[in-house]
This record gives structure tokens, sequence and C-alpha cells, in this order.
């Protein structure tokens, strides 16, 4: 019900900021349309409490940790020096029970020990109140005060020590066995100048566990059998924190470093002479007032502290990342990372940060300046990069850089297909020995999700087809002289002066893009290695426009598609070459720069997968997803079934389709002679060609094909492949 309660609170402050926020809006728009200064100090105040109150929830934020909404249990003893440490000590306590009579919060002394002239040897006490441990574990360490003694008759100045130890007050059930022959329980009369925790009978407990030298004591209640089931309670949350931290720096982020009460171990100082500044080391946060901070007013500090020590621990989950290459897709996946940082970690659930750059060349003015190296051996030998993005392209040196990587331990997320195609199953076999993850996604369609649902969404199917337009250069080029009715050379011109071909565009029109792509595809949902080598590829440079208007005649369209096709006993057909589609077919109207990929599985049918396959940012969004799904997997390998093993891929000659040939000759003397060969044959005219005609074949053989079509050697214009 608490939690309940505090939670509510939560939402009515937020919607009370909301509110504000608007009210503030609202002012600010009523005070340029009534030109009235007037409003100026109103609107001072409510922006004021605005950021008071958005502040106090913005540390509320930070108070996330395991015992931070447990009450607190504070020790402050007297360092080296005598009276003047102990009145430091009482000065101190003053200091914590004004803070917690500000913050509403109760106090209650455990145990007190009087100085022997003034002020304090030591005393324990309880802080109960919300988050009241969160708050307080900043004070833990040793307060240092620098000032004019009053107990000094030379009126020197004078420093003195004192430390502060916190833990947080656990719950009574805490699964702690004691063993009673490992206890030292000694009974004394309580002390003090005063007050409800003075008692002349020896009702005072101490309790020293032997065998880790914890000792712990109370007195605050007039029972003796209280006090020892209070003081039992502190000696088991001791233990219990013990218990749960057993390295030594996972205890101090709980209880804090236990050192020495003296010079160079200071949290904090408080100096009064011959300046007034109170000023915590950790943060450096300061306050002249000095008065005004022993009066309890020590919130900034404890804001300063929370804030770092939340950094801090970002810093320790932080998962550094290196990228090699920063050209159009590196630029991209660091965008991407910039852009959509806060939702990436989100969905991390930790921070991620670029540590390293890699690239031969600076970018002066760019911000990426500061991360950039040119030395390869930087970015491997460097133990904090758990992933490394490999944007480079090509094979060489990608290859050696990526499996060292790989072999380094750290994963590795890529956009190379010819490295992905040529080098995949060495690559995912390296990465499964390490525990690690070799990712590709961006490798086949770009910013198109498609190997992540292979490998994941698609594993309950037999995968029998992949055919898709996996090219967005080609498909434009493809679309223009379909519409626009423009030839190959020109829209090749345009493609490139659009920046959506390169200089050399030989890897786009020939098809060997999409053929690795495909080799891909085909590794994955065969497991084995497919050499894209091994695939027949046909490029678009023979299309025509002569061959677009054969196309519109019969109602198809042409496109360059890669596909591949599972038999029984996992033989696998690929090939690349441009179809005319029907326009039933799923990827008819795929046009422009957009790629798709049509998928049947033997249990799921048919499925489709559109949008953007290349582009800077839609591959650099594949790249950061995979970098993200390696992120929540780090040191656990995410299983790809791509062997090493090579497959032997159907002959060409033994797949069935149907052709559209153009022929040169008249239609009447040639069309018998034509059934003779293919059989019924129907017969596409385009009455602006003369001296030749098409027709299309019923479903054979590619290697009937080829062998009828020799008797046609010199009469055939151009053949192509009609996709069903």
């Amino acid at each position: 019900m608490k939690e309940l309660k505090n939670l509510k609170e939560l939402v009515e402050t937020i919607h009370g900021l909301y509110t504000s926020y608007e009210d503030i809006n609202l002012l600010i728009e009523m005070g340029y349309e009534d030109e009235d200064p007037a409003m100026v100090k109103e609107l001072e105040e409510e922006i004021h409490t605005f950021e008071k109150v958005f502040e106090k929830l913005k540390i509320q934020t930070l108070l996330s940790g395991e015992y931070d909404a447990c009450n607190a249990i504070m020790t402050i003893h007297a360092g080296a020096g005598g009276t003047e440490s102990c009145d430091w000590a009482g000065m101190l306590y003053r200091m914590y029970c004004r803070w917690a009579e500000r913050k509403g919060f109760s106090l209650q002394v455990l145990d007190f020990l009087d100085g022997d002239i003034a002020g304090i040897k030591a005393v324990t006490f309880e802080v109960k109140g919300e988050n009241a441990y969160g708050y307080l574990k900043s004070e833990k360490g040793v307060h240092r005060l620098v000032r004019i003694s009053p107990f000094n008759s030379a009126g020197k100045r004078q420093t003195s020590f004192a430390s502060c130890d916190v833990l947080p007050d656990l719950e009574d059930d805490i699964d702690i066995e004691i063993d009673e022959d490992d206890l030292k329980i000694d009974t004394y009369r309580a002390s003090g100048a005063g007050g409800q925790h003075v008692n002349k009978t020896s009702s005072a407990i101490r309790i020293t566990h032997l065998p880790t030298g914890i000792v712990v004591q109370c007195q605050n209640e007039r029972s003796q059998h209280h006090n020892k089931e209070k003081a039992m309670q502190m000696l088991k949350a001791k233990l219990q924190l013990m218990k749960e931290q057993e390295q030594a720096e996972k205890v101090s982020d709980i209880r804090g470093e236990v050192k020495d009460i003296g010079f160079g171990n200071q949290i904090r100082s408080y100096v009064m002479q011959p300046y007034t500044l109170v000023k915590d080391h950790r943060t450096n946060e300061e306050n002249s007032n000095v008065n005004a901070v022993m009066d309890g007013d020590i919130d900034s500090f404890i804001n300063a502290y929370l804030k770092k020590s939340q950094t801090a621990k970002r810093r320790e989950y932080m998962i550094n990342i290196a990228v090699m290459g920063y050209g159009t897709v590196g630029s991209g996946v660091v965008e991407v990372i910039n852009t959509n940082g806060a939702r990436i970690n989100q969905r991390i659930g930790d921070e991620l940060n670029i540590k390293y750059v890699l690239d031969m060349k600076d970018f002066p003015g760019d911000p990426v300046q500061e991360k950039i190296v040119h030395d390869f051996e930087t970015i491997v030998s460097d133990e904090d990069v758990q992933i490394v993005v490999e944007v480079m392209g090509g094979i060489e040196p990608a290859y050696t850089f990526v499996k060292r990587c790989l072999q380094a331990g750290k994963s590795v997320a890529t956009s190379n297909k010819a490295l992905v195609a040529k080098h995949g199953a060495e690559l995912l076999s390296i990465a499964a020995e390490h525990d690690i993850n070799f990712l590709f996604e961006a490798s086949v369609g770009g910013g198109i999700p498609i190997i992540r649902p292979l490998n994941s969404s698609l594993t309950a199917d037999e995968i029998e087809e992949i055919t898709g337009i996996l090219n967005g250069t080609t498909n434009y080029m493809l679309s223009k002289m379909f519409y626009e009715g423009a030839d190959y050379d020109t829209v090749l011109k345009e493609a490139q002066a659009n920046g959506y071909a390169e200089r050399n565009p030989e890897a786009d029109v020939e098809g060997y893009d999409a053929c690795r792509k495909i080799a891909i595809l085909s590794s994955l949902i065969s497991g084995q290695q497919v050499d894209f080598e091994d695939i027949y590829c046909e490029g678009i440079t023979k299309i025509t426009v002569e061959d677009m208007k054969y196309a519109k005649a019969m109602g198809t369209t042409i496109k360059l598609l890669a596909s591949s096709r599972r038999y029984a006993g996992n033989r696998l057909h690929a090939i690349v070459a441009p179809c005319m589609l029907y326009p039933e077919h799923p990827l008819y109207n795929v046009n422009d720069v957009f790629n798709a990929i049509f998928v049947h599985g033997n249990v799921l049918g048919d499925a489709m997968f559109y949008g953007s396959g290349a582009g800077k940012l839609p591959t650099a969004s594949a790249v950061v997803a995979d970098v993200v799904d390696e992120a929540k997997h780090l040191n656990r390998n995410i299983m790809t079934m791509w062997k090493e093993e090579k497959l032997q891929l159907e002959d060409k000659a033994d797949s069935k389709r149907r052709f559209f040939v153009r022929i040169k000759g008249k239609e009447e003397e040639l069309v018998p002679q034509l059934k003779e060969s293919y059989g019924e044959i129907e017969v596409v005219k385009v009455p602006e060609l003369e001296g030749e005609f098409g027709f299309v074949t019923p479903v054979m053989m590619e290697g009937d094909y080829e062998t009828r079509s020799k008797l046609y050697k010199e009469q055939i214009v151009h053949m192509i492949r009609i996709q069903d």
C-alpha cells in the first residue's frame, strides 16, 4: 500500500508539472500579446516554482538503488584530536538532526557516548523517512573541519576530523543464521547528557561478531532485551550486506570504503576561518554559507553526489562500440545513434557509446573528429570495445579486421555483402566459438528486415522460395524505362546524377550486387555455403526500349529478380536475371529505388518484406538494429545455421519456366516452325516494331529452351524469362 501511495503521489506531481508547464507557456503568450511588464515577475515566480519541483522530482529518479528506500542507520565517530574532534562530531550530529527535521524525517538515537569535556565520541542514530538511506549514503566518509578553536587559548587554527558511516535499516526477517558461539555480548550503563536514552542500569548492549570483527551497540531502550533485539537487527543487516557483496568494491557501493579518520581521506571540508567555504571533494560542490550548512542545508551536496553516482553507474554499464569506416553508411550509423540514442539505450538497458571511428581521413569541424583513429590496432587491442561496426566495404582489409575482432571476443555488425557472401560461414563459426555474434542484416535488404525474420520468426517453416528485387539502382532504372520510355543510357546517367548509381555501375547493372545478396539468403535457408560465383547472373544492360514495349503489350513489367528455390533433399536452384512479371505477382508494383523480398514457406505460405533497400539512413538503421541485438546478447551467441560445407547448386538447365522471345522475321512464315520447336506458343505483336514479333513459350526446362533455340540463333533478338 505504501508503494501504491508513493506511485500515486509521483503521478500527481508529474501531472502538476505538466499543468505548470502549460500555464507558463500561456503566461508567455499573454505577455507578448498584452506587452505587460508586470507579468514578468509573475512568470519568474512560476518558472522558479516549476524548476524547484522539477529538480526535486529529478533527484527522486536517482534514488533507484536496492536499499535507497530504506531508513538509514548512521554512526558518527570523532577522530584523533580529543576535545576538538569530539566537538566536531557533536556539530555534525546537530547538522544531520536539523537536516532530518527539514525533511520531515524522525530521528532516534540508538547509542550515545559523550566526549570527556565536550561534544560526542560516538553516536549511532536511525533516520526514518522515505528514501532516508538513499539521501544519506552520500555522507559516508571522513568530514574535515578547519576553524579557530574555542578550546585553544592561543587562538590558532585547528583541523579536526570525524567519520560518518551509513547503513540501510534492513527488514527484521533477514535470512541470516548467526551462531551464538560467534558472539561476544557485553552490557554497560547507558550514558549521555540527558534525555530518554539515559539509564542508570546496565541495559545497554554491545555485540561483537567474532568471525568478522563487526561491533554493534544499542542503548536507546530502557529494556536490555529491546536493546539486544535492535543490536541483533543491526548486526544481521551488516552481515547481509557482506553476504551479498563478496567483493570489496561491491561492499563500498553500499557501506562506503572504510578509511582512516585523518588527512587525505576526507570527502568534504568545512572551513570557518580564515574564509568560509564548504567543499565536497568528490563532486566539487561548494557553499560559502557555512552557517546554513551546519544548520542542515546539505541538499546541494547530496544532490550533486547522487547525480555523479548515476553518471558513474552509467559509465560502468556503458557498452563501447567502434565504427570502422566513416563513409556514407558509417556516418549514417553515427547519426542514427546520436539522434535516437535515448530510445536505443532504453531498449538495450545500457548506454551505447561510440568510442572510436576508424578512417584514413580526418574530419576537421565534425564532432566525430575527437573519436577518429587511423590505426586498427587501437580498436582490436582495447578490451573496453565490445562491439565493432564494419562498414568499410570490399573483402580486404575488412575480412582481416573483422576476423581479428571476432577472435578478440568482440561482436561485429556489418553491411558488407561481399564479405558476408564470401566468408559468412567462417565468421559465424568464429563468433559461435567465442560466444559472441556476427550479424549482417543490412547486407541484403538495406533497411528491410529479412535476415532476422529468417533466423527467428520463420524458424518453424521450411522456406521453399525467396525471390526479391534486391537492387535499388536497377529497379529505379527499369521503372524509368518502363513508365517514361527512356533508353538505358539516359536512365543510367540520371541514376548517377541522383546518387543512385556509382561512377562505375558494374556491380549494380550486371547483377553482381543482387547475386551476392541472394547467395547470402540461399546460404541461410539451406544452412550451407552457397558461393555467388556458382549462381547464374544476368544484368539489365541488354534491356531496351523495345523490350519495354513488348512488356506493356503483354500487360507485364520487367524487373531484375534474384531468386532461390529449394527442392526435396535440400536441392537448391538460384538465379539473377531480368524477368517479366504479371500484375498479380506481388513484386509487380515495386518501383523506383524501393526493394522487396517475397518469401514462401511450407507452413507460412506467402510473405512480403518491402521498403528502402539502400541509402544512408535506412542501411544505417539496419546496422544499428544489429548493434542493439548484440548489446542485448553480450557473451551469448545467437545461433545462425550456416555451415562452411559448400552446397552444390542445381543446374540452371533443370529449372522450369516460360520464356518471352523476340525474333526477326514474318509471323506467318515462322509461327508454324516455332510451334514444332517449342510447342503451343503465344504470339505478341507491337505494331510499330516492323520486321519482328514476339512469342511466349509454354513451361519448359531451361536446357530444353537453349537446345531448341539453337535453330533460331541468328533470328532471336532477345530472350527474357517470365516469373509466374
